[in-house]
């Protein structure tokens, strides 16, 4: 259920135990709470400007940081359900690794910027700060958990664990036990994004093999839901708008735009191709309330894509819409990790400064 409270604003009357059972069916919203943690705190020096998104209702319950300024007040408490709550999630290794590398890079950005802004941050309350430490914190144990796992395999443990993965994740989707109550265009991005963001990203961003990334499409063609959902050639916006009404209620089209990252921030978010922006820009569209929903959200989302990001054409495949798809999740895991890469190889500002300063680089 869904409804207004006095404030105007739109609520959800999807409870804790509701979201539990959704997560045995969509395993990727323990990284998307995670990362809504994680952006919460960005969030939080804004408070006028607080967002309602699916899961920003569930981050601000867990950081202590819902309503407005009066809710400060209640960081303290919200600390212990934080850090709890992510110690439960190191315990049960729900979180993917990739999760868990980009919530701990963008925490450390966050506190570098709060260091360098502290004058002008003088009026955020302490609680935010704190907040901010006890999730940077809760977050790099989880990394040094994860560091330790990677260290210990070396490129034959890697293909062992990234085969075991695909087995795993891809054929509990093909039972129907993955994804199951959300829209099949939805299932083909979000299984993607799940497989690359764990071992077989890994394995794909160390040798450049592309097997899984071509395993997967293939096991995703040959189910027989994908020939239901797309017949024949199509307009794009035809397979979009179908494809969302397959969507139970639009807090389930929300859900699935934010497991995609919308609503990130942009330095948290993963980047994002044409065919994904798309998709979840309809979703977000078509979720919105019926007085202000547009009444072709695929066709508007299209010229949104369009002019932010140049040209997508208008007709598809099955074919085609499941490789472009499937190969956006992997190429944006994949930038994502280059963009680590490279970052650790350059040495921090701080020390390129004394370099520059002592004359021994330019």
């Amino acid at each position: 259920m869904t409804g207004i409270d006095s404030t105007g604003t739109h609520r959800t009357g999807i409870d804790d135990a509701t979201l539990r059972s959704l997560a045995a069916d969509v395993p990727l919203i323990d990284d998307r709470l995670l990362l809504e943690v994680v952006n919460g705190v960005t969030l939080a020096r804004s408070f006028g400007a607080r967002r309602q998104g699916f899961f920003a209702r569930f981050g601000a319950a867990l950081s202590g940081t819902a309503g407005t300024r009066e809710a400060v007040h209640g960081v303290a408490d919200g600390l212990a359900g934080t850090t709890a709550w992510l110690t439960e999630l190191s315990r049960h290794a729900t979180v993917t690794n990739l999760a868990v590398a980009r919530a701990v890079r963008h925490c450390r950005d966050t506190r570098v910027a709060l260091e360098r802004t502290d004058e002008a941050l003088g009026h955020v309350e302490s609680g935010m700060r704190e907040l901010a430490e006890f999730v940077v914190q809760a977050v790099d144990r989880l990394q040094h958990q994860v560091d330790e796992v990677e260290r210990r395999l070396d490129r034959l443990e890697l293909a062992a664990a990234a085969e075991r993965s695909f087995g795993l994740v891809v054929d509990s989707w093909a039972a129907g036990e993955r994804y199951a109550t959300l829209p099949w265009i939805c299932q083909v991005a979000l299984l993607a994004r799940e497989t690359f963001s764990g071992p077989c990203g890994m394995l794909e961003h160390g040798t450049g093999d592309p097997t899984h990334r071509e395993r997967l499409i293939h096991r995703i063609l040959a189910d027989r839901r994908g020939h239901e959902a797309i017949e024949n050639v199509q307009p794009l916006r035809r397979v979009l708008e179908a494809g969302i009404e397959q969507a139970p209620d639009a807090e389930r089209r929300l859900m699935a735009a934010e497991l995609l990252d919308a609503g990130l921030v942009p330095q948290l978010a993963l980047p994002a191709g044409r065919l994904t922006t798309t998709l979840t820009t309809t979703l977000e569209l078509s979720a919105l309330p019926p007085t202000s929903r547009p009444e072709h959200p695929a066709l508007l989302a299209l010229d949104l894509t369009r002019q932010r990001l140049g040209d997508l054409t208008g007709v598809t495949d099955r074919r085609t819409f499941v490789r472009q798809l499937v190969s956006e999740q992997a190429e944006a895991v994949l930038a994502y990790r280059r963009h680590v890469d490279a970052s650790a190889a350059r040495p921090p500002e701080g020390a390129r400064r004394v370099l520059l300063d002592d004359g021994v680089t330019a």
